[in-house]
């Protein structure tokens, strides 16, 4: 920078004075190195507090973890065409999961401190000389401890939402038009749900020990002269939603006042000269009481998934041939759907069941 002096002679002079590193020629410049450290920016923190051991280390975690990961308890059980709720080990009891009572010899599943309900692992029913386990109100399912349905004279068990499958409970079958409850597999058991018979020929549903009913799956209803199965309260539906007809000799439901229909315990349809029960509006369904068939222009009553029988609501009769309705046991009236025989063996004295429920059972000759 070139600077001018003006003397008392009025001669200027010029001074040169250059800085090698500014304009001030006091102040100290910074080296190279300096300069470079004060340009470069701070590393951001991320970079800082980041390290490649560190972030290995959650991955051989998760690895770890999938690897030894015990199968979770509650879901379906691994065997297969099993549906029943899986235990320890991902199987059911009958297939090896769970644990077994720690009595010596038994081989039932251990349900609290390592015992079986029979040994006091839990409570049991306080219907006398019943071993079962309590599931509500002291009592086992078998004799009323199950939640009945909260629909208005309904007696079945609740599913669901307080209600049985019929009154909107459970879950129904996933086939569509089909208003039964799923076995397994979201379907019922006519199309593809549940297990079949083990015994030879037989297509009917399993009920215990791999067999149906016929075969001796199950127990029957503990009415004196009834053959049909116990479903609840040790009884058939027909005995285990309400108390028998009041009147002498008589095996029917009593459905009002302590008599079945035929005894006065139901309203009769209020056309004259109808002796029919009344379903609803105080009319029988011949006279337009009950569900109407949602085929358009019939008037017949619905059977099953809202139509009549012709229109494909109800079962046809499973004799080869046949294409009435079956009534009882797959079979219509004339094939021994309805006809009541009573049989009169040791193994089975006063039971009352169909003639086709007989035949099958060999109990009688056709």
């Amino acid at each position: 920078m070139a600077r001018e002096y003006v003397g008392s002679s009025g001669e200027s002079k010029a001074e040169s004075s250059v800085s090698s590193g500014g304009d001030t020629p006091d102040k100290a410049q910074p080296s190279s190195a300096e300069e470079e450290e004060a340009a470069a920016p701070p590393p951001p923190k991320k970079q800082r507090k980041q390290s490649p051991a560190k972030t290995a280390k959650p991955k051989t975690k998760t690895s770890s973890k999938t690897s030894t990961k015990p199968a979770k308890s509650g879901t379906k059980c691994s065997h297969d065409n099993c549906c029943k709720k899986a235990l320890q080990g991902g199987n059911c009891f009958e297939h090896g999961g769970g644990y077994k009572c720690s009595e010596e010899g038994c081989s039932k599943q251990a349900k609290v401190k390592g015992n079986c309900v029979a040994h006091s692992g839990g409570n049991k029913c306080s219907h006398p000389d019943c071993t079962k386990q309590v599931r509500a109100r002291g009592l086992c399912i078998a004799h009323g401890g199950a939640k009945l349905c909260s629909f208005k004279g309904c007696s079945k068990r609740a599913q669901s939402k307080g209600k049985c499958i019929e009154h909107g409970g459970g879950k129904k079958c996933s086939k569509r038009g089909c208003v039964k409850q799923a076995v397994s597999k979201g379907l019922c058991f006519e199309h593809g749900g549940g297990s079949k018979c083990s015994h030879e020929g037989c297509t009917k549903q399993v009920r215990a020990n791999g067999v149906c009913f016929e075969h001796g799956g199950g127990k029957p209803c503990s009415v004196d002269g009834c053959g049909y199965q116990a479903v609840t309260k040790g009884m058939c539906y027909n005995h285990g939603r309400s108390d028998p007809c009041g009147h002498l000799g008589c095996l029917r439901v009593a459905e009002a006042n302590g008599f079945c229909f035929e005894h006065g315990g139901a309203r009769q349809c209020s056309v004259e000269g109808c002796t029919k029960r009344a379903h609803a509006k105080g009319v029988c369904a011949a006279h337009g009481g009950g569900i109407e068939c949602s085929h358009r222009g019939c008037v017949k009553q619905a059977l099953a998934k809202g139509k009549c029988f012709e229109h494909g609501g109800g079962t046809k009769c499973e004799r080869e041939g046949c294409e009435k309705r079956a009534v009882s046991v797959g079979l219509c009236g004339e094939h021994g759907g309805t006809v009541i025989f009573h049989a009169d063996t040791e193994d089975a004295k006063g039971w009352r069941i169909t003639k086709a429920l007989a035949l099958r059972m060999g109990m009688a000759d056709a």
